[in-house]
């Protein structure tokens, strides 16, 4: 296969990679339970994955193979696990604002594409997409899972605008936020969990 070949392949993967981050987004806004909050995350996480992978093939770049395996390892594995254990303490969320969330969701959606998508292109769009739903989410979902849920498609979001860009050299930055973020979105319920934890015979409350 051909250089200029593989070229066409990874321009064409980070948009499709984008797509599927925020179709994972506004399905996240609908979603109620952990465990389908933690297979999202990890799909979103692979998008992720694939759109720092093409920008690395396009900038013969190292750097974009390591945000994208910390991203797989961090949030493909690490972090949901970590959702489906503190599963006990994440109560899941009500219907009542979960199709109006959604539905806003789609709006703004649609409002960045048409907005960014003919000043800077595609790319960027689906980013800020992204970007706003898990920022709906984030800010709106009164379930646990659901604002931490918010809190890493929103920074997936920010990622994936600084991947799309092709002269972005600050990598290193991407994957210490790619680290950071997530344990900062998961501390309150791990505290909630130690918590709620069973004293044990003889110890001290």
């Amino acid at each position: 296969m051909s250089a200029a070949l593989l070229d066409e392949v990874a321009r064409g993967a980070l948009p499709l990679a984008g797509a599927g981050m925020l179709v994972l987004a506004l399905a996240m806004l609908l979603t109620r339970r952990v465990g389908p909050i933690g297979t999202m995350v990890a799909a979103q996480a692979a998008c992720l994955a694939l759109a720092a992978l093409a920008q690395a093939w396009l900038q013969g770049s190292w750097q974009g193979v390591a945000v994208a395996g910390l991203a797989l390892a961090v949030k493909g594995v690490a972090v949901p696990r970590g959702l489906r254990m503190l599963a006990p303490v994440l109560p899941e969320g009500g219907s009542s604002l979960a199709v109006g969330l959604a539905a806003s969701g789609v709006g703004l959606a649609g409002l960045a594409l048409v907005v960014v998508a003919p000043v800077a292109g595609f790319g960027p769009a689906l980013a800020l997409a992204v970007v706003l739903a898990g920022w709906l989410a984030a800010a709106l979902r009164r379930d646990a899972a659901g604002q931490v849920a918010g809190v890493l498609v929103l920074e997936n979001g920010l990622v994936l605008a600084l991947v799309s860009v092709p002269v972005f050299t600050g990598m290193p930055a991407v994957a210490l936020a790619t680290l950071a973020l997530p344990a900062a979105a998961l501390l309150p319920p791990v505290r909630r969990l130690l918590a709620a934890r069973p004293t044990a015979v003889g110890e001290v409350p």
